[in-house]
């Protein structure tokens, strides 16, 4: 393999390090460069291997594909499957990268795209809080709402919704706390950059205060923390535990964390309908996606027709969440108001699949990623979104292929 070619796949892996940072209209070029790197490799040594791999990851479109047989739109189709194309382009390129240039998948290439990472979540941070200076929040001058819609609508050159950019900083969070925690030896100063970098992402993460991503986060760093501590002695366990619990304490104290996880513990949260209110609001979206999925449990409603019965409950109960046009707000009953238990089986089936893989290679910091996202799916509808499917087909197929090649090389 040429050393120029070489350097190119390593770089079209690595650039989705700057995922954060790049424009969300323009993310779909990252997967253009990682194809053209993968078409390149393919014409070197022209194989192709773990075409299973392949399948199994693209199951999502294959769901998609069968919930649209209830739709009869050519436009909503084509613009479904735009959406959803990485589903597939993705699994492919990293088959035509590990059978033609495996070597590509060494641990420094993990560890970089981790640097990476938390660089890219380093200089969002600082940017968030720039803008946030600038629109006048710290002098009162607007609300912290208004923020957060700013993100979402006018955010200079980013532009996304809160809830991905959250995300990609608890994946950052979750490189670097791997990074750290590794057996590999870190000096004193690189140690000590990556644990102030990771106390600036995280108060970032909880400042943007998205219920679900902290939570899934805070579960998921067990699967990193536990075996580390396992092989340290009960002093080390105690002062690492005390101090993580205080940071994570004293992030909680933040003024706009309290507002949003003190609805977990108001009663009036589970009696009364309140659209102020994002947890009880979720509950009555909850409500009514669970009975109409009662309705047509096995096939589901299909693409389209899912939202328009979804939008019809709301209209004759709760008017304030068809105003706003709200989806089901988790992962697993959009899935299920698609296609039905068929469809949810299936992407059970996947996520099963890159659990044994990540179990089988004792990977923590893949399996703290995959459970993240089935945190993640509880609430909110991730898949959906173009944004939220690149970043997340990225990340499974990376490490499903890294894992597998690594295996073949081992016995070849």
């Amino acid at each position: 393999m040429p050393l120029i070619l070489n350097n190119f796949v390593k770089f079209s892996i690595l650039i989705f390090g700057l995922f954060i940072l790049v424009p969300s209209e323009q993310r779909g070029v990252l997967v253009i460069i990682l194809a053209l790197a993968a078409v390149l490799s393919f014409f070197v040594k022209k194989k192709i291997r773990f075409l299973k791999h392949v399948a199994i990851n693209s199951t999502l479109l294959l769901i998609y594909a069968f919930s649209l047989l209830h739709t009869f739109s050519i436009d909503l189709v084509a613009k479904k499957f735009e959406t959803a194309l990485s589903i597939i382009i993705i699994p492919i390129c990293f088959a035509l990268i590990a059978s033609n240039n495996a070597s590509v998948f060494s641990k420094k290439i993990t560890q970089r795209l981790g640097y990476v990472l938390m660089f890219s979540a380093l200089v969002f941070s600082f940017y968030i809080f720039i803008i946030f200076a600038y629109l006048g929040y710290f002098n009162g001058n607007v609300s912290y709402q208004y923020c957060l819609t700013y993100l979402n609508i006018k955010l200079p050159l980013i532009k996304d919704h809160p809830i991905y950019l959250s995300i990609i900083l608890a994946v950052s969070i979750l490189f670097s706390f791997s990074k750290l925690l590794s057996q590999q030896a870190l000096n004193n100063k690189k140690r000590l950059l990556i644990v102030l970098a990771l106390i600036l992402i995280t108060f970032t993460l909880f400042f943007m205060s998205r219920k679900g991503v902290i939570l899934a986060l805070i579960i998921s760093l067990i699967v990193i923390i536990y075996p580390w501590l396992k092989k340290k002695s009960k002093k080390t366990i105690i002062v690492f535990t005390t101090s993580l619990s205080l940071v994570i304490t004293v992030l909680f104290f933040l003024p706009q964390v309290q507002k949003r996880f003190s609805e977990l513990f108001n009663t009036s949260t589970y009696t009364k309908n309140d659209e102020t209110n994002s947890t009880n609001n979720r509950i009555q979206i909850y409500n009514c996606a669970v009975d109409l999925i009662k309705e047509k449990p096995f096939l589901g409603y299909g693409i389209a027709n899912d939202r328009n019965a979804l939008y019809t409950c709301y209209k004759e109960n709760l008017y304030y969440l068809f105003e706003n046009k709200y989806n089901t707000h988790n992962q697993y009953l959009s899935l299920l108001m698609k296609s039905g238990l068929l469809g949810l089986t299936f992407f059970i089936f996947f996520i099963v699949y890159n659990i044994k893989i990540a179990l089988k290679f004792n990977d923590n910091l893949y399996l703290s990623i995959i459970l993240f996202y089935l945190i993640i799916f509880l609430f909110e509808n991730v898949l959906e979104r173009q944004n939220g499917i690149i970043f997340f087909a990225f990340l499974f197929n990376f490490f499903c292929f890294k894992n597998s090649s690594k295996f073949t090389k081992q016995n070849s």
